[in-house]
């Protein structure tokens, strides 16, 4: 069975040092990934698709793989002073524990993703543990790995207790807390992610004590927005339009994207914001 990688869960974003590395395209980074990836031990064979610039198949242990560089390329574009070499490095990392990681009590976390996301994952051959949050929001339960996310699959549930899990997963999301960063976006508005996992960023809304903290600056009621994976923006309730420009902002980017609506936090509930 090949294992679909999808790219874009893969690894979370990290300013860095700039360095010499330049693509023109997905397959000028595909064919350096490639070379990189030949290299590595356990990998058979790294070879380019056919028929996807942005796509490797690979043979890792036994393993058929199937390994996409399309969010790795928008990243460099968005962020041009990343360190590229680095980023392929930790990519690569990715792969090669995906096949060996294990499930445990200690590495699991919810991770919000859209309806729409997970639909291209399943497409993709990608299974996933889901509970539907609120609007286009899905909780997915995830491995949290060194340098990647991997999907709990429905197998891996057999035999276990789901709501434990599910207070376990919230709990490893709950020790991220001390690794909150934020940064003023603008008046009404803040930007929060959680330091060295950003991917575990819009699941703050999930956490009391992440509202309990922004309590002084956001009291009551508030409206938040998560349209890239790696962040959460919280407004003031009234800053309706402002969120939807951020939004558009944010999209005209097309980077690591997740949800282009609205939500609001109201009375301590989740709900879209036109509700």
């Amino acid at each position: 069975m090949v294992i679909s990688l999808f790219g874009s869960l893969l690894g979370w974003s990290k300013i860095a040092k700039a360095d010499t590395l330049e693509f023109k395209s997905v397959a000028d980074l595909r064919d350096v990934v490639i070379e990189k990836l030949r290299r590595q031990s356990g990998v058979d064979s790294a070879l380019a698709s056919d028929t996807d610039p942005a796509i490797i198949n690979i043979e890792l242990r036994g393993s058929a793989l199937r390994g996409d560089v399309t969010n790795l390329f928008q990243r460099f574009r968005v962020y041009p002073d990343d360190d590229k070499a680095a980023e392929i490095d930790r990519w690569i990392r990715s792969i090669i524990q995906w096949p060996a990681r294990v499930l445990d009590e200690d590495n699991l976390v919810v991770v919000l993703l859209t309806r729409d996301y997970i639909d291209n994952g399943v497409q993709m051959g990608m299974e996933f543990v889901q509970e539907p949050l609120v609007g286009d929001l899905v909780l997915t339960y995830m491995v949290d790995m060194p340098d990647a996310m991997s999907p709990m699959s429905p197998d891996e549930v057999i035999g276990r207790d789901l709501t434990f899990l599910r207070e376990r997963a919230l709990e490893n999301v709950r020790e991220w807390l001390p690794k909150l960063g934020r940064e003023k976006a603008s008046g009404v508005c803040a930007l929060y992610y959680v330091e060295a996992n950003t991917m575990l960023s819009p699941s703050l809304v999930l956490l009391e004590e992440f509202w309990t903290s922004i309590e002084a600056d956001f009291p009551g009621d508030c409206l938040f927005a998560v349209p890239r994976r790696d962040q959460l923006f919280i407004f003031h309730v009234e800053a309706i339009v402002e969120a939807k420009q951020m939004i558009a902002a944010t999209f005209e980017d097309d980077y690591g994207l997740l949800s282009d609506k609205l939500y609001a936090r109201r009375g301590g509930k989740l709900m879209r914001a036109d509700n």
